[in-house]
């Protein structure tokens, strides 16, 4: 991973289990018959952390660019209650978008 911010997050095992995904990503995205263009989407969840493949980013790229968006899981689970979501407090940075 390129993002030296991101490798902080991330211990010895947790970053092999990215370069995995990653490497599942490039090989899925690769191949026509299971995917249309860019689409799909590819994440893992490590240590309270959800990586998710980032929109407009091709899964066949996933190794030659960065595309995985750390997200703290915490923070999306209060944003998916229905009173949040009533109250639209996790528009913004809240959750981590932007």
């Amino acid at each position: 991973m390129k993002n030296s911010a991101q490798l902080k997050l991330l211990s010895i095992r947790d970053e092999r289990a990215v370069l995995s995904l990653r490497g599942l990503s490039a090989r899925v995205g690769s191949d026509p018959l299971l995917v249309q263009a860019s689409n799909g989407n590819t994440s893992i969840k490590l240590d309270g952390i959800l990586w998710i493949k980032a929109s407009g980013k091709w899964l066949a790229h996933s190794m030659q660019e960065e595309m995985l968006v750390p997200l703290k899981l915490a923070e999306v689970a209060s944003c998916c209650h229905p009173r949040a979501l009533d109250q639209r407090h996790c528009l913004g940075n809240t959750c981590g978008w932007t």
